[in-house]
């Protein structure tokens, strides 16, 4: 029993040392997301964007609903450098087409934040 529990202590070290940079908030670290808003109180508006490869996984990972209906539409709206755009209600996941930057706008009832998981 002593040999199994202390075989463990080194996987959980290891786990907890891999969560440790991610945000709880979002699941992926501060390098590896695109963030948008639009219509904040005092804030500037910001499109978010990031250089990515093709083939590169973008996931939806937070929308903003509107306070009263969380059936707005509030998506990610993602824009490729060649014109495509895909939207991406939350928890959905495409890939990138092609070597390029990429642009992240948030849809649905202003003000509005967005983010994407890259990886």
């Amino acid at each position: 029993m002593r040999v199994q529990f202390a075989a463990l202590i080194p996987v959980f070290f290891v786990a907890t040392t891999c969560l440790a940079g991610q945000n709880p908030k979002y699941g992926f670290p501060p390098g590896s997301r695109i963030e948008s808003q639009q219509g904040q109180d005092g804030e500037p508006g910001v499109i978010g964007h990031k250089r990515i490869s093709k083939g590169t996984n973008l996931k939806c990972i937070q929308v903003q609903h509107h306070p009263k209906r969380t059936d707005d539409g509030a998506a990610c709206l993602v824009r490729f450098e060649n014109g495509d755009k895909q939207t991406l209600p939350a928890g959905q996941v495409t890939k990138a087409p092609e070597d390029g930057e990429v642009y992240l706008e948030c849809l649905g009832d202003k003000p509005t934040r967005c983010a994407v998981g890259v990886w």
